[in-house]
């Protein structure tokens, strides 16, 4: 595996464009499974969103909500996509698949944000947890940003240095 600096301009941008990336590919796909599981819009997930991270008192107004709310998970998704990164040097050949750690990396974010992030961090009111509806999420996030952050962070880590400038 090359190594690329962790903290230079080239990697930083690659990390940029696989956070919008995954950030988009869940939060449609977030809102594909709200709208087809209870006729939910995505107006409705970006206000939950807002509310959840400022409080279900917060008092910003719709089409500002909806901004936030995006804003909020688009900066969620870029930190796991930044983490997956920095991580990703580290991680053992074995598990260095795309698919295999993308899937394991989604599990992961689905299992952090809903036993610490959700409970401890945001003001999102949990209810039971419910097996179905816990393993769409796992797979949406599998799907949406565990895969493709993981087979862009290997195809960057494992590219010749010239090939990632000229795909820059």
């Amino acid at each position: 595996m090359k190594s690329h600096a962790f903290l230079t301009a080239a990697t930083q941008k690659k990390i940029l464009w696989a956070g919008l990336i995954a950030g988009t590919l869940d939060i449609t796909g977030a809102c594909l499974d709200a709208w087809f599981s209870s006729g939910t819009t995505p107006g409705n997930i970006l206000v939950y969103i807002t509310k959840g991270a400022f409080g279900q008192q917060t008092s910003i107004a719709a089409p500002l909500a909806w901004v936030t709310g995006l804003l909020v998970h688009y900066c969620i998704a870029m930190c796991y996509t930044w983490l997956l990164f920095l991580l990703y040097p580290k991680v053992p050949g074995w598990l260095a698949h795309p698919l295999l750690l993308g899937i394991l990396y989604g599990a992961f974010i689905w299992t952090f944000m809903r036993f610490v992030i959700l409970p401890g961090v945001s003001h999102v009111k949990l209810g039971p947890l419910q097996p179905w509806r816990a393993l769409k999420g796992a797979v949406i996030l599998m799907i949406a940003i565990g895969i493709p952050a993981s087979w862009m962070a290997n195809r960057w880590y494992h590219q010749q240095p010239l090939m990632n400038a000229m795909i820059d």
